[in-house]
């Protein structure tokens, strides 16, 4: 599902624009929260008598995906009548979705409904755009123009395994674990020209 609004107004010398959006897709596997997207722009453009231009403009959006796809990978490798449902015994069950880790012991790969059920991991990303720009034209045939701009992107990511996570073969993920990173990528623009 996909929201957007805008509003856009010029008088005068000035024109503007603000808009907003959000974007939502629901996961297709059970355990998953799918993807959601929010962001906001605005742009503004204005006249400053018959020799000055002004402009901006500013962006922000944040992203959260839940899930990496993996389970995807893993999916291609089962016969289409393997049971990927199929529970652990009773005795040994962790909760209601306690599915199988193998189901069919011929395949290699883990359940990926028992990823997607078990295996908490969420991306988080951010990005913000931004610009300024001034044009000075003095005469018909001569004109300067200086533009300053910046750009940052943020990525954050978090995962987490229960203790007693189960893999196919040894792990320390079998002892649970929780892990996080951050990163970051920022720029900073300007120029001039004549």
């Amino acid at each position: 599902m996909i929201n957007t609004m805008s509003v856009t107004h010029r008088t005068g010398n000035t024109n503007f624009r603000a808009s907003a959006h959000e974007q939502k897709d629901e996961g297709v596997m059970p355990g998953l929260d799918g993807y959601t997207r929010r962001g906001m722009r605005l742009n503004v453009d204005h006249r400053i008598g018959r020799s000055f231009d002004f402009s901006a403009s500013a962006y922000y959006s944040q992203s959260t995906r839940d899930g990496d796809g993996e389970g995807f990978f893993s999916l291609q490798f089962y016969p289409i009548d393997v049971d990927l449902t199929e529970l652990e015994p009773t005795d040994q069950r962790r909760d209601s979705v306690d599915y199988l880790i193998q189901p069919d012991p011929w395949v290699m790969e883990e359940n990926p409904l028992y990823q997607s059920q078990n295996e908490d991991q969420t991306n988080v990303r951010g990005r913000m755009l931004g610009s300024v720009g001034v044009r000075w034209r003095p005469t018909d045939f001569f004109d300067l123009e200086s533009q300053l701009s910046f750009d940052r992107s943020d990525r954050n990511n978090t995962w987490y395994w229960f203790k007693g996570y189960k893999t196919l073969g040894v792990s320390t993920l079998n002892d649970g674990r929780f892990q996080q990173e951050n990163e970051h990528n920022q720029a900073l623009n300007a120029s001039i020209s004549a």
